[in-house]
């Protein structure tokens, strides 16, 4: 802006440092330096602002807000033990980046960040070793479906496999080998990083309870496949059973997680006790007469679990 005679004058033996002079004229400059807003320190004159002479409160370094807990029964829990929650990471992302920016998340497990950075119009990257997390991120954002968002290669509700050609938005799944290879060869990797296999998700099951529980009765008969006895075919006698316990949403209740068990046995296994537990309260309950009919029973269950999960799509109703 050029030379300003009234901003160029020396104030308490030091000279202005631009040739333009100093940003206040003198008598405002007195005014500061009473205030205790100017400083001299090793020679130079120095600003200070004060927290007493602005407004409001100033940001700490502790945020207790209720809302940036995750609870308990928090619909967001995975089962992860360092989990936190959307609102936390929305806070951190939204106060240090754009709209638009990226956000990369190294260790993806439990998927609050990228959700996180979804939900607050941010782009995405997420990394983790284990490949699980793709299950945990895709139910995640089943969570929210007014984002639209679904992974490639799982099916959507009309049984179509999701791609880049049939939806707008698709999370997309690389495995090691598919990403950019790394330049620093002088440091040696311990163990060769094998190709992720292609994911298999699990999906609400398209057929029904009575479906399902007719088709392993037309298959296996009406046996009880933990303590092997002879029920009728009667949905009362002879139900159901979630192998791994029920999550209550619909994603676990396909065949790959069914088994026939009578009333007895089912209470007993509830959502608390395995396959091998259920079977030797069945045996300490005498429904089983003997050890060596308790591990037939369990090799008995092992197989028909198996071959239902392989063989499903022959003998599920047309």
């Amino acid at each position: 802006m050029g030379e300003r005679p009234n901003l160029c004058y020396e104030f308490l033996g030091v000279k202005p440092p631009y040739p333009t002079g100093w940003r206040l004229e003198r008598n405002r400059m007195e005014e500061e330096y009473a205030k205790g807003n100017i400083v001299l320190v090793d020679g130079k004159l120095e600003r200070r602002s004060y927290e007493r002479d602005y407004g409001g409160v100033s940001p700490g370094n502790l945020w207790a807000d209720k809302e940036l807990v995750l609870g308990a029964n928090s619909a967001e829990r995975t089962g992860y033990p360092t989990q936190k929650s959307q609102a936390l990471a929305r806070r951190i992302i939204e106060s240090s980046t754009n709209p638009g920016d990226i956000v990369l998340d190294c260790f993806a497990g439990c998927a609050y960040v990228p959700v996180a950075a979804e939900l607050s119009d941010r782009r995405w990257i997420a990394c983790d070793m284990s490949p699980r997390a793709w299950t945990i991120v895709r139910r995640q954002f089943h969570k929210h479906p007014d984002l639209g968002i679904l992974t490639e290669g799982e099916l959507d509700k009309d049984g179509v496999k999701v791609t880049f050609d049939n939806r707008e938005k698709v999370i997309q799944v690389r495995g090691p080998h598919e990403l950019p290879e790394r330049t620093t060869k002088d440091i040696p990797i311990r163990a060769p990083i094998s190709t992720l296999p292609e994911p298999e998700f699990r999906q609400k099951a398209f057929e029904s309870y009575d479906a399902i529980w007719q088709a392993f009765v037309d298959e296996w008969g009406t046996r009880c496949w933990y303590c092997d006895a002879e029920k009728s075919a009667d949905k009362r006698e002879l139900q159901l059973d979630h192998i791994e316990p029920n999550t209550r949403d619909g994603r676990n209740d396909d065949c790959w997680n069914r088994a026939l068990a009578c009333a007895p046995c089912n209470s007993d296994k509830s959502n608390n006790l395995t396959v091998e537990e259920t079977i030797d309260k069945a045996f300490a309950a005498g429904r089983i007469a003997t050890s060596a009919l308790r591990d037939e029973v369990l090799e008995g269950f092992e197989k028909r679990h198996r071959e239902a999960k392989k063989r499903w799509e022959r003998i599920k109703p047309r």
